[in-house]
């Protein structure tokens, strides 16, 4: 078995083992908490990671697999001549520059490739070729502007007499630093049949003092 084999083996059965712990963490939380939609989000939310992390794993095993290429390539030019990959007594030296000029051509472009998969942006490698090409390449990275922390501290659904802690739930629904939900019994059941509710939402953005907003079923809540 090879040393590329035995990697794999090892990343297959870590994956399996990922998969049954957050598989079976996930279910257990939702049973315990009997928040179905709180469930069914989290399961989606791993199943993408896993997605997520799949794809740079097989963008990994390619790259090495296709390290060769430049290595040799660059050993040729430095040598001037056809060579083999293994190192030869007196010519240690082409042998490191090919080795780092050839990490440096699939490790940069493969960690930008990375960073844009997790954050499902392309804004760190514009950033990249920004730096490099200077005043040749000018893009515009205000689309990319870093969102606020948006703070949950809590949140009430429901009347004065009945009401309904919905506070990990609203958490579970902010995305890029922003939340947009309707307040309904969609939310986590109807506390109070035949009364009108409100959902209160009290909220932090980034160092900022704590803001309550109030809404009344069937309103929208955007923030911020």
């Amino acid at each position: 078995m090879t040393t590329l084999d035995k990697i794999l083996k090892i990343l297959s059965i870590l994956a399996d083992v990922i998969t049954v712990l957050g598989i079976g963490g996930i279910l257990t939380y939702g049973i315990f908490t009997k928040d179905t939609t709180l469930l069914g989000r989290k399961i989606f939310r791993f199943i993408l990671s896993a997605f997520r992390l799949g794809i740079v794993l097989t963008a990994g095993i390619l790259i090495y697999r296709l390290y060769e290429i430049p290595y040799g390539f660059i050993l040729v030019i430095l040598k001037d001549q056809a060579t083999n990959f293994y190192w030869e007594q007196g010519k240690e030296i082409q042998h490191v520059i090919a080795y780092i000029i050839a990490s440096l051509l699939l490790v940069v472009p493969y960690g930008l490739f990375c960073m844009s998969v997790f954050t499902s942006s392309l804004y760190y490698p514009k950033l990249f070729l920004k730096s490099i090409l200077g005043k040749y390449y000018h893009p515009d990275l205000t689309i990319y502007k870093e969102h606020v922390t948006l703070e949950i501290v809590e949140a009430v659904y429901g009347t004065t007499d009945h009401s309904i802690d919905v506070t990990t739930i609203l958490r579970s629904m902010v995305e890029a630093g922003k939340l947009r939900v309707i307040a309904s019994n969609g939310l986590a059941g109807d506390p109070h049949v035949g009364i009108g509710k409100t959902l209160r939402v009290k909220y932090r953005l980034d160092d900022n003092p704590e803001k309550t907003l109030v809404k009344r079923e069937g309103e929208l809540i955007e923030i911020p």
